[in-house]
């Protein structure tokens, strides 16, 4: 609730006092992605550092297992909450800490998605839904041209998705950045 409502002294407290960030809701949201929808950037860096660090002491693997362990039930990550709502303040903290992480979290995510059919988009994939320019340009600058062409479980590029959302800056964004025809 402290991060839904933008409570920063609140979250801050909560985090001195350990407080397990692991916790979700009833839709498999945790406090990042609730941050994220709500564009709360400050809590966001706070909770993303914590989360972070506790996740670091269970698994070696962290970078990779950071993305995995925080998809909702709808398989979305905070990321893709952040993208979809338009907050760039928040894809930017969420973007800027390894990069490489997030490109094989969704390169997987994607190869896995050709398999089972899913439906999940990528974080490009959701600022284009609901063109989101500037949320578009900064997961191209923080993760690179390649991002323009992932796939979700119905082989669909995130051109694709600006075509049909009717999104003429966003088609124009992608083809410049080497989106494939």
């Amino acid at each position: 609730m402290a991060a839904a409502n933008g409570k920063e002294e609140c979250v801050e407290s909560l985090i001195e006092m350990n407080a397990d960030l692991r916790v979700v809701d009833k839709f498999g949201k945790t406090s990042l992605h609730v941050a994220a929808l709500n564009g709360h950037v400050g809590i966001l860096g706070q909770l993303t550092d914590k989360f972070r660090d506790d996740l670091s002491e269970y698994d070696n693997e962290s970078s990779f297992q950071f993305w995995a362990s925080l998809v909702d039930n709808d398989r979305f990550t905070p990321l893709q909450w952040a993208a979809f709502a338009g907050h760039a303040g928040c894809v930017e903290i969420l973007t800027l800490r390894n990069p490489g992480e997030i490109l094989s979290y969704f390169n997987y995510k994607h190869q896995q998605n050709a398999i089972c059919k899913g439906q999940t988009f990528s974080p490009v994939h959701c600022a284009v839904f609901q063109d989101r320019i500037q949320c578009l340009l900064l997961l191209l600058e923080h993760l690179g041209q390649t991002v323009v062409n992932l796939v979700d479980g119905h082989q669909r590029t995130p051109l694709h998705i600006a075509a049909i959302s009717n999104s003429l800056e966003c088609c124009r964004i992608l083809l410049d950045n080497g989106a494939n025809i």
